[in-house]
C-alpha cells in the first residue's frame, strides 16, 4: 500500500490519531496494547516466568491471526511487541501533529 517507510509513516500519521474514536481512544488503545504485549515481553527479558507466559500468549495470538488472514507468521509473531511499540510511536506522532496543526499527506496540510 505504501512505497517505503516515509510514505508508511506519513500515511499512518495523517489519521492514526482518530483511528480509535479520537485522541482519548487512541491513547487508551495504545496504552492497552502496550500493557498486553510490551510489558510481558519486557518482563520476560528480565527473567519473569509470568512475563514469558504472557509473551508466549501474545505470540500465539499473532500466529493464529496471521494464519487465518494469510499474513506472514514468522518472524513477525515473535516481533509483535516491537510492532506495538512502532504503532505507539506512530500514534504519538499523529497525535502531536494534529495538536500542532502539522499533519500533512502528499504535500498538503490536513485540516484538524
Amino acid at each position: 500500500m505504501y512505497d517505503g517507510w516515509p510514505a508508511l509513516r506519513d500515511g499512518y500519521g495523517k489519521s492514526l490519531w482518530s483511528a480509535f474514536g479520537g485522541p482519548a481512544g487512541t491513547v487508551a488503545t495504545l496504552a492497552g496494547l502496550g500493557v498486553a504485549y510490551v510489558v510481558p515481553a519486557g518482563a520476560a527479558l528480565c527473567g519473569s516466568r509470568l512475563g514469558a507466559v504472557g509473551y508466549a500468549a501474545g505470540v500465539a495470538g499473532r500466529v493464529i491471526a496471521a494464519r487465518r488472514t494469510g499474513g506472514r507468521v514468522w518472524p513477525d509473531s515473535l516481533a509483535h511487541p516491537a510492532s506495538v511499540v512502532t504503532l505507539a510511536w506512530l500514534g504519538g506522532r499523529s497525535l502531536l501533529g494534529r495538536r500542532r496543526g502539522t499533519l500533512a499527506w502528499k504535500g498538503r496540510l490536513i485540516p484538524g
